[in-house]
């Protein structure tokens, strides 16, 4: 018998029922106390044969109830199932003061667990094997076909069988109930109840004896769990590598580790997941798609191999002679550390084509980054002047926004058919491809083409094709492979593109030194460790995710605050801004003319964005920092946070970083389940086609599935799964990087809280300058403005002349104020779009969004980037919106709490598709979040806010009442102006009934 709740929580991990009736059994007191203390010791008891008081104390919570499972002793078949595994309701604090979840008798161990199997779950197992099911019953129950089989019955002879048929694979779990879900659908296994415990007895390196009765000739996968804490995956890899190991000893015939997509821990949350979300059927295909794809337990610790005939060497700068064995491969590819010298081997490759007449095209994610490569190489930049005919003979170096046919320096792949292809820092550059919000992200599918035809040209023409970067990965490797075989003439086999591939991994880690991780909520301690070295006058790198006056910590602040203490000739600023600024000292720059600055010994301070996470190495500059800072928000990649921390090559000079616990930013539904992720874009696009009109939505969306979609969805889930856990994976990759981590904790002081009240005066102060500014610049016309849009290089002054002119176009007025710049800087214009379309704009949303698709496809010939599709359209979110029928709450004198029914209801109904909301509108909602915040939410979306007005009494109760909705940027008048602006230029310009143009 059992009871309900623990019932539940086996339906929760997708157990069938038949095995919940054989295999669960709720205990009460008494049964769980004979099984706690069956192996006392008699001095353990009293005379009367009572536990002594102190093992009563020990165990006081669990004793109040728990679940438990049954198992057979495979060694012993006549002694029936005993219980191996007991869950508390309320466990006991163990030794290390964790809650031990699941128990076993006093001075006992754990036992692998065999349970019991349906007859139902018996055949299907068997037959998936091979093997005939009433065959088995015949031999091991011929009684039982006399009788009749009942599928809910226990197949009491399951586990001989299977012992007898090594034909028959066994899965591992860590758990009884994530075994008994395997068995659920068909996967014969048995559980062991912790990682470790696959072992004789604690301590021992031999198999534990009936799991030894199980192995010669037999096939075995490891499902245990995927935990995202680098500790306890370090563990779990550790002990999957010495079981696998210990399992082969034993004569197993394959020994493989199971993995899966998104954030389900274990293998039967992730069983659940896919059986609720899609189904039986899908969940069937998922799970088999996993065991075919499962790894070999003694590659599945170490970093994910990349394909190709692979050379390792340990070496702090490459040679030549390295790659000699590549001179016959068509692919060849770097993995090598930061500094290596992955750039100089390729820049000799290149000199050597040039000498036998092969071109080179340098394919990077920067412009700056190209012009640079295009110097080391000796190839001149695209649109270097005076260069068109060495162009023609050497090839160039370009970025990927301006690798298409239709750029001002047309890239034609049919021209460069005999022209070889580099890369570096290619998985960057295909996150650029797939990520990127640059102009890219109009031509996206055009350049992707572009790309794959010039790497199948090189494939046909026998070119080389050169990938090179510090972190190259599996994902980005399969994305080049898709699109070899996808643009190619003929059929291209994985056989060959592996055969052809030459890879070479660098394991060669720097020496680095200590780096002071600051454990806090917040980064007030670094903050107030940074003034007082700047007070000292020290010499101080500091690298930061931000440059914007509203970022706390962006470039602009951190300048202003270190002006307070040196000189403003003692500090440089390198950002987006200052690098195109002709007349800043940072124009320009390159790692060259930086240390050519630092020898100079004009700057104590260097402040850097993410302008520098690639491309600019400083070195030969050994002792003239102090201290290297990293300010961080999470938006940058675990990978980019890294790679600024290492631009300084001293690695004496300590490091001191803060970054937070969650990242930000997050990639498309924030799913980290690929397949979850791209099914949701899939049906977000679908949604919006059909609300255009599309009658073959699901076709047209399918026709646009291509490889970078794939890739866009891989990648997404392991950035998804980098932001949930931002903090404990940077920490990770540092360590094992090589930095000796140092934790820092807040000392909340007088310097501390002067310096946090510092931080937002400056902050403050920026943004009301920065917005006067741009206020205040003198106005274009619309010619002076295409000339300076039209200008690489920007002046302050100028940039400040250009922002006001975009604002007075993107908002249809005349008056830029600080307070709309202000705004704008609050997202005004996307709320106030939104807004628009829901009401005045709402006749012509539909034909605008038409229009943005076949824009997009007329310059994507024909197609379009469905995460695109979805960000560019609005129809999707305003048909949402209009089901919340909002113009209730605006309604003037209402007033609004949680305990208004019209909220109560909006919550339950928004809570019926809580993914679907937060996916299309963005709001963050909560499963958890009040009335009033949801409503809140999502009037943000619009730019309006519910006002708090008062607090009221309801019983004991304090109430916070609200009125009705009003804008959250207080510019009433400025927006009514808007919207009727833009209402008349869309009026204009479908029917032509005004004479307004914006």
């Amino acid at each position: 018998m059992y009871l309900e709740t623990h019932a539940h929580e086996w339906r929760q991990s997708g157990i069938d029922r038949t095995l919940i009736d054989l295999n669960l059994l709720s205990l009460d007191e008494t049964e769980i106390a004979e099984w706690y203390f069956q192996y006392l010791p008699s001095t353990a008891r009293r005379n009367d044969g009572r536990v002594r008081d102190g093992y009563l104390r020990a165990y006081k919570e669990p004793l109040k109830g728990g679940w438990g499972i049954k198992g057979y002793n495979p060694t012993d078949w006549n002694r029936g199932p005993e219980l191996r595994c007991f869950k508390p309701n309320s466990p006991r604090i163990g030794s290390d003061g964790k809650p031990i979840k699941y128990d076993l008798p006093k001075n006992s161990s754990f036992d692998p667990i065999f349970p019991k199997v349906s007859y139902a779950i018996a055949s299907l197992i068997f037959r998936s094997a091979g093997l005939n099911f009433l065959e088995l019953t015949q031999k091991y129950a011929p009684h039982e076909l006399v009788m009749g089989i009942v599928d809910e019955n226990e197949c009491s002879w399951f586990w001989l069988a299977v012992l007898d048929n090594p034909i028959i694979p066994i899965s591992i779990a860590e758990g009884g109930k994530k075994a008994l879900s395997l068995l659920s659908i068909g996967r014969c296994a048995i559980a062991v109840t912790s990682i470790t415990t696959w072992r004789e007895f604690k301590g021992s390196k031999k198999l534990h004896p009936w799991l030894a009765l199980f192995a010669p000739q037999r096939n075995f996968y490891l499902t245990f769990d995927q935990d995202e804490k680098p500790k306890t995956k370090k563990a779990v890899n550790l002990q999957s590598l010495k079981l696998g190991t210990t399992l082969t000893k034993s004569g197993a015939s394959k020994v493989r580790r199971i993995s899966w997509s998104g954030t389900s821990k274990g293998i039967d949350d992730f069983i659940y997941l896919l059986q609720n979300k899609y189904g039986e059927r899908y969940c069937q295909k998922i799970i088999r798609k996993c065991y075919q794809n499962a790894r070999n337990y003694l590659k599945f610790d170490k970093s994910q191999q990349l394909p190709g005939k692979i050379k390792s060497v340990n070496k702090k700068y490459l040679e030549l002679a390295d790659i000699a064995e590549a001179a016959l491969a068509k692919l060849l590819i770097v993995k090598s550390a930061k500094g290596t010298g992955k750039t100089e081997i390729v820049t000799d490759l290149v000199a050597t084509d040039q000498r036998n007449g092969i071109a080179t095209i340098n394919l990077v994610h920067l412009e700056r980054l190209a012009r640079e490569a295009g110097i080391r190489l000796g190839l001149p930049y695209r649109t270097e002047k005076g260069t068109v005919s060495l162009r023609n003979a050497l090839g160039y170096s370009l970025c990927l926004d301006s690798f298409t046919p239709d750029n001002s320096v047309p890239f034609h792949p049919e021209h460069w058919s005999d022209a070889g292809l580099i890369m570096d820092e290619f998985t960057q550059s295909l996150g650029h491809l797939a990520f990127g919000s640059t102009e890219l992200k109009k031509y996206r599918k055009l350049v992707l083409a572009t790309l794959g035809q010039k790497l199948a040209d090189c494939w046909a023409n026998n070119k080389p094709i050169r990938l090179l970067d510090a972190d190259a990965n599996v994902e980005s490797v399969e994305l080049i492979y898709e699109l070899i075989q996808l643009y190619s003439d003929r059929e291209i086999t994985r056989d060959e593109l592996e055969d052809n591939t030459f890879t070479l991994v660098n394991e060669y880690k720097s020496e680095l030194g200590k780096l002071y991780f600051y454990d806090e909520p917040s980064p007030k301690q670094i903050r107030a460790d940074l003034v007082a070295q700047m007070k000292q006058q020290k010499n101080l790198f500091i690298v930061t995710s931000a440059q914007k006056p509203e970022s706390s910590d962006g470039t602009i602040n951190l300048e202003e605050l270190a002006k307070k203490h040196y000189l403003p000739s003692e500090i440089l600023r390198i950002d987006s801004t200052t690098t195109g600024d002709p007349t800043h000292p940072a124009f320009n720059i390159n790692g060259d003319r930086l240390k050519e600055l630092i020898y100079l010994g004009n700057y104590q301070i260097i402040i850097a964005s993410p302008t520098i996470c690639t491309g600019i190495s400083i070195d030969e500059v050994d002792g003239y920092f102090d201290a290297v800072f990293s300010f961080q928000s999470g938006n940058l990649t675990p990978n980019s946070v890294r790679q600024q921390l290492v631009r300084l090559r001293d690695f004496l000079v300590p490091r001191y970083l803060w970054c937070p616990k969650i990242g930000q930013g997050f990639i498309g539904s924030a799913s980290t389940n690929p397949i979850e992720l791209l099914t949701d874009q899939k049906g977000e696009a679908k949604l919006g086609l059909q609300l255009l009109g599309s009658k073959a939505a699901e076709q047209l969306i399918e026709s646009n599935v291509c490889p970078l979609t794939k890739y866009w969805s891989v990648v997404g889930a392991i950035a998804n799964r980098e932001k949930y856990y931002y903090r404990e994976i940077l920490l990770y990759q540092l360590e094992e990087e090589g930095w000796q981590i140092i934790t820092r904790f807040p000392h909340d002081d007088d310097a501390l809280q002067r310096a946090w009240e510092e931080r937002k005066e400056i902050r403050a102060e920026s943004v009301r300058s920065e917005n006067t500014t741009v206020a205040t610049a003198h106005e274009l016309s619309h010619t002076d403005a295409s000339l300076l849009e039209r200008k690489r290089n920007l002046s302050a002054a100028q940039q400040a002349q250009l922002d006001k002119y975009k604002l007075q176009q993107k908002y249809s007025i005349a008056e830029i104020t600080p307070e709309l710049v202000a705004a704008e800087r609050k997202k005004l214009y996307s709320a106030l779009r939104l807004r628009f379309w829901l009401t005045k704009g709402r006749e012509y949303l539909e034909r605008s969004d038409r229009e943005l698709l076949e824009k997009t496809q007329e310059r994507n010939n024909g197609s379009f980037f469905i995460p695109d599709f979805n960000q560019k359209i609005s129809i999707s979110k305003v048909k949402l919106l209009e089901l919340l029928n909002l113009e209730r709450f605006e309604r003037r004198e209402t007033q609004w709490s949680n305990n208004s029914p019209e909220l109560i209801e909006l919550k339950q109904f928004v809570g019926l598709d809580l993914v679907r909301f937060n996916q299309i509108l963005g709001c963050g909602i909560a499963i958890t979040d009040s009335p009033i915040t949801v409503v809140q939410k999502i009037f943000k979306q619009i730019g309006k806010k519910l006002p708090y007005q008062k607090n009221s009494r309801n019983g004991n109760k304090r109430l916070r009442i609200y009125g009705a909705a009003t804008s959250k940027f207080n510019l009433d008048a400025v927006e009514t102006e808007i919207l009727e602006n833009w209402s008349s230029y869309y009026l204009y310009k479908y029917t032509g009934e005004t004479d307004f143009a914006a």
